[in-house]
């Protein structure tokens, strides 16, 4: 400084050459003897020294506000994860129905257009029935389907679905002609689900009882055949398989390419649907080694993990009950509920089915949906389950300003993470949203250009006896510019988030934040347009089901 500066102690002197930060001096140093310098004097210290520190930045008109958000202790009904059951079941929590469509429901021969299949999911997949016996769309519900088409569900003539151009024998031989049917079918698919957005994914199926792609094996040829199609046809739906592993890269390249009876040269990235969940039988060293392969794979970062416990009879599960462990004279349906239930009372079983959703990052769970509603031991166990299946986001602080001016930008950054076990699948718009003080409806709504909540990735690495991921989820932070209608009348409004659903552009996935708003949305903190902000935030609590939330099919 030239000597323009006087209130140095007797520093600086950069002391072993690394001394390259300033501080200013609270007390005389060093304490006791002050012989260096006085309080109010600055010194240079090593930038690693750890001291208290105040840090200057613009902000001329005391402009911004930093909130803090709680995580509530609800789970949630949210769009494309959790418990999984049919479009008509009464479960609290079901968000995503599956369902299975026989061949010859869509398709009787190969004359039969897309209008066929079009016809039979609005009749069939995109309607349902409320408490009170009312038919409904799913849209209405913010409910979305995962369909399967299936060929068998046993080798019983009364239990196959085959068109008729297309016999067991083709389906078991795997033909030419069976393969260039699976091929038209699958474009007919397509051209009536891969944009309707009551379809959140779609499982392959076709191939084996109950489309499982089991039972014969599928040779190379035909599992590219289906590969193949589903790639080919579907652009923007989740397509997922039964056995991965006849795709997998990282599990076929460990193995020499070998899988079963056939080797497999062919690589496609799908999602799964595991038909028996953490069943040890499907575990290593079975032959479809499972969880080795989904762990080499690590799949879930952007392919969806749909599971089912297997319940059924003769299923000789270890860890968690089937119908086995059941009254012998109830009906299939009672033993269904009698099952689920037990896996959810049962402290050993659910810590097991727990520990599965943690480690293979699931995203939903059927056949455990149909436990018992009555039963308070297992709707507690459920609530816990609910909110480790999929994605849980509950954001922790925003930044945001306290007035804004029409037509003026401004700034809003949050922070967030991810406390369930998998991601979000699509790139739904996040929203902010200028809600009116006392209707809490939006006025005006931005998006957050930059943001991409399918990377808000959950922990990893499960520790089944610490209760926790190894590497836990990390805290994401994001941040958009918006700019503000000039024509926008003063007042006093509330900012808030909200995901949309691209369909309609509606909010449709909720924060698992104890502030909320029906509707969507999860206030942040009042602001002034065009005059200083002066009212308090409105009250809101956080809602299991929100009513209010849908979105729109189009024509």
């Amino acid at each position: 400084m030239g000597g323009r500066y006087s209130r140095w102690g007797h520093e600086p002197d950069n002391w072993d050459n690394r001394q390259d930060a300033a501080a200013l001096a609270l007390e005389a140093w060093p304490r006791g003897s002050g012989r260096l310098g006085q309080a109010g004097q600055w010194n240079d210290l090593d930038p690693s020294d750890r001291l208290f520190f105040v840090i200057e930045y613009d902000d001329p008109a005391g402009n911004q506000q930093k909130v803090r958000l709680e995580e509530t202790d609800l789970a949630l009904k949210n769009p494309l994860k959790g418990f999984l059951s049919t479009r008509w079941s009464h479960n609290p929590y079901v968000a995503l129905t599956k369902e299975y469509l026989g061949w010859r429901s869509v398709e009787t021969t190969a004359a039969d257009g897309a209008d066929k299949v079009r016809a039979y999911s609005e009749g069939h997949l995109f309607t349902a029935v409320d408490a009170h016996g009312h038919r409904y769309g799913l849209e209405t519900r913010n409910k979305k389907v995962a369909p399967r088409v299936i060929l068998l569900r046993s080798r019983l003539d009364d239990d196959r679905f085959f068109p008729d151009d297309l016999s067991l024998s083709d389906h078991n031989d795997q033909t030419d002609r069976y393969r260039q049917r699976i091929d038209a079918l699958v474009k007919k698919l397509a051209a009536v689900w891969d944009n309707d957005p009551r379809v959140g994914f779609v499982q392959a199926g076709i191939h084996g009882t109950w489309g499982e792609e089991m039972r014969p094996q599928m040779t190379p040829a035909t599992a590219q055949a289906l590969a193949d199609a589903f790639t080919r046809y579907f652009h923007h739906k989740k397509v997922l398989v039964r056995v991965p592993q006849y795709y997998n890269q990282a599990f076929l390249e460990a193995r020499h390419n070998r899988f079963g009876n056939y080797t497999y040269h062919h690589y496609y990235e799908f999602g799964m649907y595991w038909d028996a969940f953490v069943w040890e039988h499907e575990m290593h060293p079975n032959w479809l080694e499972t969880d080795t392969m989904l762990k080499m794979s690590q799949l879930w970062r952007t392919q969806p993990l749909l599971a089912e416990v297997a319940l059924g009879s003769g299923t000789q599960a270890e860890h968690y009950a089937t119908y086995d462990d059941c009254d012998p004279g109830m009906t299939p349906q009672e033993k269904t509920v009698c099952a689920a239930t037990l896996n959810l009372t049962t402290p050993a079983y659910f810590n097991y089915i727990m520990d599965g959703i943690r480690t293979f990052h699931a995203t939903g769970m059927s056949w455990l949906a149909e436990y018992d509603l009555n039963n308070p031991q297992a709707v507690a166990a459920a609530k816990e389950m609910q909110k480790a299946l999929g994605y849980r986001y509950v954001l922790k602080e925003a930044r945001l300003p306290r007035r804004i001016e029409p037509g003026a930008g401004f700034e809003v950054s949050f922070s967030v993470t991810n406390v369930g076990s998998a991601p979000f699948y699509y790139r739904w718009p996040v929203a902010l949203g200028l809600l009116d003080l006392e209707s809490k409806e939006p006025i005006w709504q931005g998006v957050f250009e930059e943001t991409d909540l399918r990377r808000w990735f959950p922990g990893d690495d499960w520790d089944a006896e610490a209760n926790r991921y190894r590497t836990p989820a990390a805290v994401y932070h994001e941040r958009g510019r918006f700019t503000l209608p000039a024509d926008l009348p003063a007042g006093q409004y509330v900012l808030a988030l909200a995901v949309l659903d691209p369909a309609g552009m509606r909010p449709s996935l909720r924060f698992a934040n104890e502030h909320y708003y029906p509707g969507g949305w999860t206030p942040l903190a009042v602001v002034g347009v065009g005059e200083p902000p002066r009212a308090a935030l409105p009250a809101g609590r956080a809602m299991l089901d929100d009513p209010a939330l849908g979105y729109d099919v189009g024509e």
